[in-house]
Order: structure tokens, then sequence, then C-alpha cells
């Protein structure tokens, strides 16, 4: 979790500025993305749920690994941070009519068994007009070409099922899902 630690910063900062702009918000103010309902599956420990609570959003984290779940709540208490954690995956933990201003999918995409599926079930979820956002390791990453052991330790692990590209990955999105969906 060492790799996810030193990028996220920068990840956190691009999602609250996006979500800033698409909800005409202003962050320097307190609360700024107060009504703003998010949903983040696969939150881990809380890494980008934790942030986004703290500018107001109301979110929902949820992960299929209950050690997750509750590393993510202790740090929450103490924090004095107010978020819904839920043990479980999008669809055995969050309800059908609780819809979401946001839904992050943050490096979960290529774990799961069925990922058209998974963008199904994570744009339903959706309001009209909200907004998903889809992270993952990219196969093009010039890492991927070079032979470094370490990299490849970490990168080529049983624990990923799946692996995308920007091509493929949009390709997913703008041909499959939109089928799916209408």
């Amino acid at each position: 979790f060492h790799m996810m630690h030193g990028f996220n910063d920068a990840r956190r900062v691009y999602i609250e500025a996006c979500i800033a702009k698409k909800f005409e918000r202003d962050l320097t103010r307190n609360g700024a993305l107060n009504g703003i309902r998010v949903l983040d599956v696969g939150c881990g420990g809380g890494l980008v749920s934790e942030p986004l609570a703290c500018l107001g959003a109301d979110v929902v984290g949820v992960d299929a690994a209950s050690r997750n779940i509750e590393i993510a709540k202790r740090h929450a208490r103490q924090t004095d941070v107010e978020i819904n954690y839920r043990h479980g995956t999008a669809d055995s933990a969050v309800l059908a009519d609780e819809p979401f201003d946001v839904v992050l999918n943050l490096e979960v995409i290529e774990h799961v068994d069925d990922p058209l599926m998974y963008l199904k079930d994570s744009y339903a979820l959706l309001k009209k007009g909200g907004s998903i956002f889809i992270e993952t390791d990219n196969l093009d990453d010039i890492l991927c070409s070079l032979d470094i052991e370490e990299f490849k330790k970490f990168y080529y692990r049983t624990v990923h099922l799946w692996y995308f590209n920007y091509a493929s990955l949009e390709n997913l999105l703008q041909k499959d899902v939109v089928k799916l969906l209408s």
C-alpha cells in the first residue's frame, strides 16, 4: 500500500477539483462539498473518503475486506470525521434507492470477476448528471516495458484479474456499458 500513499495526494486533489468544478463549489470555503453524496467503492482505509468528508461530502465507503473497513472506521474516529463505512461490495452494501452524485472506483475494476457488470452496477448508483471516477493500473505504463523486477512483482499479481490500458477501458465504457444501460 506504500505506492498508493505515494500518489494519493495528487489523485485526491484532482478528484476534489473535478467535483468542485462539476458542482460549482469553492474548495476554499468551509463545507465546500456539503450536500454532495459520494460512494467510494473499494475505499480501503479511507484515503480518499476521509478528505472528501472533511470537505463536507456525505460519504459512504464500501470495501470487500473487513479489515480495511475496521482500519478506516478507527482512523475516522481518531480524526472525528463522520463517514458511513460498510463491509461488502457496491451491490451488497448499497441500496438501489440511495443514489449518489459521485461514485469512485479507484483501483477496483482490475479485481472484479465481471468488469462490464461492475461498471453497469456502478452507473446504476449514480444520480442523473452524476460523475463516476475510474482508476486502474495502465498496461501501457512505461514501467511495464522495463525489466524492473520489483515493479513486475507489484503489477502482475494474481489479485489482478484484468489488465487495462486507456484504449481497452475507453472501449468498455463507450460501447459495452452504454449498451447495457440503454
